[in-house]
C-alpha cells in the first residue's frame, strides 16, 4: 500500500481553507480620553486643524460640544528697530475659534413660539435677547483688518442656539480662562435664567 503525503501550503491552516483560524492581530487599544489641559494645548493642533471637546473632556455643565480651531499666528507686526537691552521679543499668539453647541435642554423654541406671534418676528426678538445677554452688539465703526472676528450667536429654525467665540492666545489656553469664556453660554439651560429670557423676548417682541 502506498501512502501519499500532501504538504499543507503556507498560509492555509491545517484542515483546509475553511478551518478555524487564530487571529494573531493585536486588538487595538482604546484611546485614553484627553484631559482638558491636553485638549487646550495648541502645540498639538496644527494651524487650520480643529478638535472637538465633548462634555467628558471640557467638564462644563450646560454645554454640549466645543470645537477648537487653530488659525495660526497673528499677522506679524512691523519690526521694532530699537529695543531696550533687557527687552525680549513678544510671545507669538495664535488666533482661535471656539464653536459652541448646547444640549437639548437649552433649546429656546418654547420661549418664543406662541400662537399669536409672528414666527419670524419672534425668532428675531429671541436672538436679540440672546445677543444682549452675551454682550454681542453690532458695531457702528470700522474694525481694523488685524482685529479678531466678531463673536456671534445663531438661532436655527428649531430653536437651537450655537455660538462662535474668537480669541488670540499663546501656545496653551489656560483652563480658567477657557471656563470664563464659556460661562455665559451655559446659562441657557438654567430654568431661572430661561424665565427671565422669555420675559425679555416677550417685551422685545411687543415693542416691535
Amino acid at each position: 500500500m502506498t501512502t501519499t503525503l500532501h504538504r499543507q501550503p503556507e498560509g492555509i491552516p491545517a484542515g483546509g481553507q475553511f478551518a478555524a483560524m487564530t487571529k494573531s492581530d493585536k486588538v487595538p487599544e482604546l484611546e485614553v480620553p484627553q484631559t482638558l489641559k491636553e485638549a487646550l494645548d495648541l502645540s498639538t493642533l496644527a494651524p487650520g486643524q480643529s478638535r472637538t471637546l465633548t462634555p467628558a473632556t471640557h467638564g462644563l455643565e450646560g454645554i454640549d460640544t466645543i470645537t477648537l480651531t487653530n488659525h495660526g499666528h497673528d499677522a506679524p507686526r512691523a519690526a521694532v528697530l530699537f529695543l531696550e537691552p533687557a527687552a525680549t521679543a513678544p510671545t507669538p499668539k495664535s488666533r482661535i475659534t471656539l464653536a459652541v453647541t448646547l444640549p437639548e435642554e437649552a433649546n429656546i423654541a418654547e420661549l418664543y413660539e406662541f400662537d399669536d406671534w409672528s414666527r419670524r418676528g419672534a425668532r428675531s426678538a429671541a436672538l436679540s435677547a440672546v445677543e444682549e445677554h452675551l454682550g454681542l452688539s453690532t458695531r457702528d465703526y470700522a474694525r481694523p483688518a488685524s482685529a479678531l472676528p466678531e463673536d456671534t450667536a445663531a438661532l436655527d429654525q428649531e430653536g437651537n442656539l450655537s455660538f462662535e467665540y474668537h480669541e488670540s492666545v499663546p501656545g496653551h489656553i489656560d483652563p480658567e480662562d477657557f471656563a470664563s469664556w464659556m460661562s455665559g453660554y451655559a446659562d441657557f439651560s438654567d430654568p431661572l435664567f430661561r424665565q427671565r429670557l422669555q420675559d425679555d423676548i416677550s417685551e422685545r417682541y411687543n415693542e416691535r
